[in-house]
């Protein structure tokens, strides 16, 4: 009987019997419960799971494993049929308007591999697309990034219909590089005149717009040193002949947390310590800015450099970027006033004053108001009240804040500006990658969307943004049982097709109990952030009510008295109220412009 048995030195694994040798020398028994079949056709790797021998975990270990060893880091998953559903068609009919779902698995190899995405890969993958497309047969394309943008780019002309892209994985696994890749791939396949124009074609725009995208939405974390702190939805309109016309991104769940508090060796966003490093070679704006080296500044001290990377060569490229996509002096300059405020707003320090709180730094202060191009009274008033309605007059009133309550607003302030900022250069990216006229393009045939999304998230500490990020894969998950598991099977019982009926997880009940109004979790949220007399602990009392009896939402035992429990589809996660309500912005800013 030959087993998996558990891996052997260098990464290989051998038949036997189920006394198993580990890599120090120690051996043990192996359950037979736990030991599977192997077939032995399977152990030197192929490049479709389905076609695997064995279905087992062992058996998909190996092979991924296998095909990582030989520098093979794309492994396909098949190819299912997914048929749109349409009360019209009659069920061939609508078999016709099919669409192939490829699966890719990567396993990042933290390193460049020669010629893995040259502009001779990239021909190779347009070329055999173009002779499959003539087929109608894309799953003879090899595992690879090109070959699922190829397949999406050939089924959009071929059939005429909207594709779309998920790129979803763990943080470090490549999901900002894959979109640059297929972006570039898309931008590759019909380039626009001639290198003698005076203009920047789409396609390069659409390049350009990632070094500004990556300054200010990316950030050093423990396991990745350029890590996309956003979500984001690329929409690419192609014309009639396939030619790349726009591109529209559409940003979501940027980390706002990461803008004031980093965890030991991550750093906040890119932009904050480019601007430190660059700030000098600005010659318009460069010292009235008034900032220092990044270690120098509370947003920017936890860690400062990033091995190998020049932050001010970085910003260098960055502001190229901005000059290539049109961006004008007086915006750019904007943009870093922005940048250095939420800087400085971090060095802020408050003291008791008569009346509410006070600012320590008066030429601090003069700064803040420079940068902000707003009035001393508004910005001081910002910390020293905390603007309220009267529940019986409906009047506005003034609050005096403690020092506690001002360097929260500070913070909230600090959040608040960036992520319009950052919402601002999105907008204007958009702008220039629009083409002519702005908007979507009249003669635009059809479009691909490339959805990259952080994965599924749990960490020692978990807060509202881990939620967000969780439900929306929650409903990812579900998306995709629904159409691999439930609409196929019931076309198969319409078909007549026999077959043994598939027994899946439905993650229902975890999005009803997170969404359906009027009482799951975000609804009280909402409901909450209403109420003027809400805390933390308050919300966390109503969801403790809510759900007593719920096994999906619970109060989890030896943990801090501020947390909840979600069971999700990945396993169970504990998050934390704290400062949940000040992130759905319970706490008004009522700074004027």
């Amino acid at each position: 009987l030959g087993s998996w048995q558990g891996r052997l030195g260098g990464g290989k694994w051998r038949l036997g019997n189920y006394i198993v040798v580990d890599d120090q020398g120690s051996k043990f028994e192996v359950p037979q419960e736990k030991a599977r079949p192997v077939d032995p056709n399977c152990l030197k790797g192929v490049e479709d799971l389905l076609s695997l021998g064995d279905f087992n975990e062992g058996a998909l270990l190996h092979n991924v494993r296998q095909r990582y060893f030989d520098d093979l880091i794309y492994t396909g998953i098949g190819s299912a049929v997914l048929t749109a559903s349409n009360s019209h068609l009659s069920n061939l009919a609508a078999l016709r308007y099919a669409r192939y779902m490829m699966l890719h698995a990567l396993v990042n190899p933290f390193q460049n591999l020669a010629g893995l995405y040259s502009e001779a890969k990239q021909k190779f993958y347009r070329d055999r697309s173009a002779a499959a497309g003539a087929s109608g047969d894309e799953s003879d394309l090899p595992p690879h990034l090109f070959s699922v943008a190829a397949a999406a780019y050939t089924t959009m002309l071929s059939d005429a219909r909207n594709q779309s892209i998920i790129i979803s994985g763990e943080s470090g696994a490549g999901k900002t590089e894959a979109t640059k890749r297929i972006l570039t791939y898309f931008a590759n396949l019909q380039r626009s005149g001639s290198a003698v124009h005076e203009k920047m074609s789409i396609e390069e725009q659409v390049l350009r717009s990632n070094p500004i995208l990556e300054a200010f939405g990316n950030a050093k974390t423990i396991r990745n040193d350029n890590s996309s702190r956003f979500g984001k939805f690329i929409d690419i309109e192609f014309d009639s002949s396939g030619k790349l016309q726009s591109a529209r991104i559409s940003n979501y769940l940027l980390e706002k947390s990461r803008i004031v508090k980093q965890q030991p060796d991550e750093r906040g966003y890119h932009a904050f310590y480019q601007l430190c490093a660059g700030a000098r070679s600005l010659p318009d704006i460069g010292s009235m800015l008034g900032l220092r080296a990044a270690y120098d500044h509370a947003y920017t001290s936890v860690c400062t450099d990033i091995p190998g990377v020049d932050d001010a060569g970085m910003f260098e490229e960055a502001v190229e970027c901005m000059d290539g996509l049109g961006f004008s002096t007086e915006e750019k300059n904007s943009v870093f006033q922005l940048v250095a405020a939420v800087i400085h707003l971090g060095d802020m320090q408050f003291e008791e004053g008569d009346d509410g709180s006070r600012i320590c730094d008066a030429v601090l202060a003069a700064k803040m108001c420079e940068l902000l191009q707003v009035s001393k009274e508004a910005f001081t008033n910002t910390f020293q009240y905390r603007t309220m309605e009267d529940p019986f007059s409906k009047k506005m009133i003034n609050m005096p804040q403690d020092p506690a309550s001002s360097s929260n607003t500070r913070h909230a302030m600090a959040k608040h500006l960036y992520s319009r900022l950052f919402d601002w250069l999105v907008w204007r990216i958009n702008q220039s990658t629009a083409g002519k006229g702005g908007g979507p393009k009249k003669d635009a045939t059809k479009k691909i969307g490339i959805l990259d999304i952080y994965g599924f998230e749990v960490f020692e500490w978990n807060s509202f943004e881990q939620l967000c990020i969780n439900f929306a894969n929650e409903k990812l998950q579900q998306h995709f049982n629904s159409h691999m598991f439930t609409l196929e099977q019931r076309l198969y019982a319409e078909e007549g097709i026999s077959w043994s009926h598939i027994q899946w997880q439905d993650n229902q009940e975890i999005i009803d109990n997170l969404e359906k109004r009027p009482l799951g979790v975000f609804c009280i949220l909402d409901s909450e952030c209403l109420m003027p007399s809400s805390t933390d602990q308050t919300c966390l009392s109503k969801i403790y009510n809510t759900f007593k009896n719920s096994k999906v939402v619970y109060k989890p035992s030896r943990f801090a008295s501020t947390n909840f429990a979600v069971q999700h589809y990945a396993g169970e996660v504990v998050y934390d109220v704290l400062s949940f309500l000040e992130y759905l912005g319970l706490h008004s800013l009522n700074l004027s412009s």
